[in-house]
């Protein structure tokens, strides 16, 4: 118990940076909560990361962020009225938010295809993302935070002739932009990622953001010499899009909020 306390339920509640244990422990943690939600798709007949599916896990990636942003701002001391939902908790902070996200999700997409109700989960998502970000808008405080969603934005059009790799190059150029924006550009935010911190630290952040879409282009354009199949590559690049939106949501929304 002393080990799980010191590693893992310590660090969030101390507030502190992402440690090589528990970085390693949610990687595979990830990897097997995303096969398991293959194989319960699979099990009924349901087609694993179609487009009907990525248009539909968007939204909840993106309410993930949207949720993690509105704990920073009870941090700051905005905790009246409905944001004292949203005190700071095991569930709704990283990695818990996305699990629970990505449960609600399962079920509502689970919904749709037992009884045949189209675009159900899609709808709903986008009705709860929407419910959230109204709670944002009394709260902008810099409009230049729009600057990562420009950064994402560009080369997802450029680079991107499908909804999926639209969707990666943004998600995964949101995260890297924001995340640039917020610590090189405005300044008093920190990078708790490992790997992260370590490029940005010893190169430049930009450097990080730049690497976020190569990964993207190199899924996107080079995956049969990776050995993948087209469908191998459907499944990396939604994976891409729904981390990288969860994160880059979050990121960008505090730096709007200035929080």
């Amino acid at each position: 118990m002393d080990f799980i306390y010191e590693y893992f339920i310590g660090p969030i509640e101390r507030r502190e940076s992402y440690n090589i244990v528990n970085t390693t422990v949610y990687a595979i943690l990830g990897v097997i909560f995303f096969y398991l939600i293959y194989l319960f798709f699979k099990s009924r007949d349901i087609k694993f990361m179609d487009l009907r599916m990525l248009n539909a896990v968007i939204p909840y990636a993106a309410t993930g962020g949207v949720i993690r942003a509105l704990v920073d701002l009870t941090e700051s001391g905005q905790r009246e009225g409905i944001y004292s939902l949203y005190v700071y908790s095991l569930w709704n902070v990283t990695p818990g938010i996305y699990f629970v996200m990505a449960g609600i999700f399962v079920f509502f997409y689970y919904l749709e295809h037992r009884y045949n109700i189209t675009k159900f989960t899609q709808i709903l998502g986008y009705a709860i993302l929407i419910f959230h970000f109204f709670l944002i808008l009394p709260h902008i405080n810099r409009l230049e935070g729009i600057v990562p969603l420009i950064m994402a934005y560009i080369p997802a059009i450029i680079l991107s002739s499908s909804p999926y790799q639209f969707y990666a190059y943004f998600g995964q150029g949101l995260d890297g932009a924001s995340t640039f924006f917020a610590v090189e550009v405005i300044g008093g935010y920190k990078e708790k990622h490992i790997l992260a911190g370590l490029i940005g630290e010893n190169t430049s952040y930009f450097v990080f953001y730049l690497l976020k879409l190569l990964l993207v282009y190199i899924i996107d354009r080079k995956y049969k010499l990776l050995n993948l199949s087209e469908d191998d590559q459907k499944v990396l690049l939604g994976l891409a899009a729904v981390l990288g939106v969860g994160i880059g949501v979050r990121n960008t929304l505090r730096i709007i909020m200035g929080v």
